[in-house]
């Protein structure tokens, strides 16, 4: 099974379990890292795709780069925003949401 599966949802399971603890302590930095991820990836490559003439043998290829690269690197955005809430928090700098813990 390991050797088939595609590694992009590995990324995805895990983005989307760090990415509720965002949400659950501190929906301004979720919506920030969903901001930096559309603006910086998806954003060019909406662009791009526009102007790149696709024809059918490089529509999966080009398929493969924008939405499986999405993913990947969503990931690694998400690790930086819970890096830095969890680097934030240690410091004294954040706190947990008013709901958190009660």
């Amino acid at each position: 099974m390991w050797r088939t599966i595609d590694w992009c949802y590995i990324f995805y399971a895990v983005t989307t379990q760090a990415s509720a603890i965002l949400l659950a302590t501190r929906p301004e930095l979720y919506w920030w890292k969903s901001f930096t991820s559309n603006l910086v990836w998806d954003l060019p490559w909406a662009i791009a795709i526009s102007r790149i003439g696709i024809t059918e043998v490089t529509a999966w290829r080009f398929h493969a780069i924008v939405f499986g690269g999405s993913l990947v690197f969503n990931s690694g955005v998400t690790a930086v925003f819970v890096g830095w809430w969890w680097w934030s928090l240690r410091r004294g700098k954040a706190r947990l949401g008013r709901w958190v813990g009660t």
